[in-house]
């Protein structure tokens, strides 16, 4: 709920119980319109929002996640059955199959994403409501124009509620051979961890880093290693990073957590944690170091200026 004294905050409410969430999200721009999806999934709960600035924006109502999808949005709307999500912008019609991909990888976004020109709906158009493959438009002048999209889309997302949604789906994209719902399918596999078939997905649509990103875990798996360690993977697949650094830290594989935040540079929390758990301290400085030398950069961190000085540090070639 948008109220009208706090147009930059979004409250939200239990829907069995009626009791407003202790948490809400908070936009720094005015919100102009927003409206929730129509998922049966609580994880998958969301809602998109418009603000002044007419930016739109995709948020998890559960992990708070708020991230940029459109500029220049002028009207957007849900599927009235299955998540998905419409928008016109620029004179353009787009269509997102998956719109939970904006949470896993940017890329996976925007390729399973239908796209048409629709000029001739004209500036200051309103989506009326989208139903099944027909999105139905209002136009500026009150007359109504009607786009489609494949009605593959939404049987894919349909499928997901069968207890073998994921090997129909599969079934489905051989079928179809559409890149678009192909992209769709892969995302949908990496964020339900479904790593097998999320292989033949990515490279149906030639993503070969995350095909080799998935062998790697895949060969983990074969080989037994620490389960910690192939959850850290699987996580890390899915974009996120927080809970791989966790799964990491619990599974005692502190070096891990400190390597994984260095890949990332995260240097003030790959130190944290090494003065946390009191090791690995001169390898955070060391490759600190080595990596600001390769930049041509002086160290300007007085955390680490200070315990370059009292760590001896041995940089091997």
């Amino acid at each position: 709920m948008l109220a009208p004294n706090t147009p930059k905050s979004i409250k939200l409410y239990d829907i069995q119980s009626g009791k407003p969430l202790n948490y809400s999200i908070e936009h720094s721009m005015d919100i102009l319109e927003l409206a929730l999806n129509q998922s049966d999934l609580s994880r998958d709960r969301k809602v998109c929002f418009l603000d002044s600035n007419k930016d739109l924006y995709v948020a998890n109502v559960y992990t708070n996640r708020v991230v940029k999808i459109m500029n220049m949005c002028d009207s957007f709307c849900w599927n009235d059955s299955n998540d998905m999500l419409a928008a016109i912008a620029d004179e353009k019609f787009y269509a997102w199959v998956y719109p939970n991909a904006v949470y896993l990888d940017k890329e996976l976004l925007d390729g399973c994403k239908y796209e048409k020109e629709v000029s001739d709906v004209g500036r200051n158009c309103q989506i009326q409501n989208f139903t099944g493959s027909f999105c139905n438009i209002l136009k500026s002048d009150g007359c109504l124009c009607s786009k489609t999209i494949t009605p593959y889309a939404g049987l894919l997302l349909n499928l997901l509620n069968f207890q073998d949604g994921i090997e129909r789906g599969l079934k489905l994209c051989r079928y179809v051979k559409d890149k678009i719902l192909w992209t769709a399918f892969s995302a949908i596999c990496i964020n339900y961890r479904e790593i097998h078939i999320a292989e033949t997905a990515v490279a149906s649509i030639d993503e070969v880093d995350k095909v080799g990103f998935i062998e790697k875990i895949l060969k983990l798996r074969e080989e037994k290693y620490n389960e910690s360690l192939i959850s850290h993977y699987v996580l890390l697949l899915s974009n996120k990073i927080e809970e791989a650094e966790n799964v990491l830290i619990q599974g005692k594989l502190i070096y891990r957590s400190i390597k994984l935040n260095i890949n990332l540079f995260r240097w003030d929390r790959a130190l944290n944690l090494a003065l946390t758990h009191k090791q690995h301290i001169d390898t955070v400085l060391a490759y600190r170091q080595k990596y600001l030398a390769s930049v041509g950069l002086e160290e300007n961190n007085s955390k680490f200026i200070e315990l370059s000085k009292e760590v001896s540090i041995v940089i091997r070639h």
